[in-house]
Parts: structure tokens; sequence; C-alpha cells
């Protein structure tokens, strides 16, 4: 997590909790840090937080349980099938909060594994106002009737590196 998505959680999840509080007592945060959790708490002072990790809930199976929001920061990018994901857990959720990167390297190559990757298998845009420097970059609008709130932020990356962009995306479920 870097200090400007910390900051963008603090300053969007309570306007975006506000929306949805009281039809909120069960939350999953996928693989979760501490500051998450309490951004969380913080938001919604008496639900229960669940912090699933990937031995717990493999994105790529149907999960076992239904939360009213699922939470994935950082999460997404690591899906080499998004389609599939995001099918699992709208399927197990009435809302999901993601945020992850439209454009930007974290490592020497901006996707990939290996001695040169960071593990990173996507990017996600919304066309047409948010787009990836990547080709085969996943279109967030093709969820655009379950879209309740967007936004975006610049990353602050080394001058060395392309610019960076993120996006916090704020959709329905299926429950």
């Amino acid at each position: 997590m870097r200090p400007e998505d910390l900051e963008q959680y603090k300053l969007q999840f309570p306007s975006w909790a506000s929306l949805i509080s009281s039809d909120v007592s069960e939350i999953c945060l996928l693989s979760g840090d501490g500051p998450q959790e309490q951004v969380l708490w913080q938001a919604f002072p008496s639900a229960r937080l669940n912090n699933v990790h990937r031995n717990t809930w493999d994105l790529n199976d149907p999960g076992q349980w239904n939360y009213d929001l699922i939470v994935g920061m950082n999460v997404f990018m690591y899906s080499p099938d998004p389609d599939l994901w995001f099918k699992n857990v709208f399927a197990k959720c009435r809302y999901l909060w993601i945020q992850d990167p439209v454009c930007g390297r974290r490592g020497a190559v901006e996707l990939g594994d290996g001695p040169t990757g960071d593990g990173d298998a996507m990017r996600y845009g919304f066309d047409p106002l948010l787009k990836t420097r990547l080709p085969h970059g996943y279109d967030l609008s093709k969820h655009q009737e379950r879209l309740i709130r967007l936004c975006a932020y610049r990353l602050d990356v080394p001058k060395d590196l392309p610019y960076g962009l993120s996006h916090m995306a704020f959709l329905r479920g299926d429950l």
C-alpha cells in the first residue's frame, strides 16, 4: 500500500460508508493490513470485519460465505482472470469496494513475475475516463450498471518511471 492509497481510503471511505452503513454488518477484507482494517473499523464501528487471506479464499473459486461488503485494495491487480474473480466476488456480496492501479510500475516491469516483475497480472481502466497504458487492461465499464462511485488519483513515482495512476470503485454485488 502506498501513502496515496491510505490517504484516499481515509478521504473516500467515510462518505461511501454513509451511503450503506445501516446495511453493513459483515465485511470481508481481502488480504488486508492493519491500516486498512483501521479505516474500515472507523467507517463501520459496529460491523464484524473478517480479514480473509488467499489460503482462506482463493478468488479463482466461489467463496463459502456471504458478506454485506467485500473490500479488495491492491488485490485484483494479481488476477490472471478478472472476469472470474469479479463473478465470484459479486456473487458473495451486496457491495464491493476495490482499489487497484490504472497505470504504474512497482518493479522493473509493469506486469509479470520473475526477477524483474512483482507478480502483477492486470491494470484496470474505466473507458473512456481512465485509460491504462496497456492494450489488454481490464475495462471496468463492463460493470457500469453496478457502479455507485469511482475516483482516481495520481501516484507519487520516481522521476525515472512513467506516471502512476490508481482508482477506487464502489460497486453493487449480486446479493
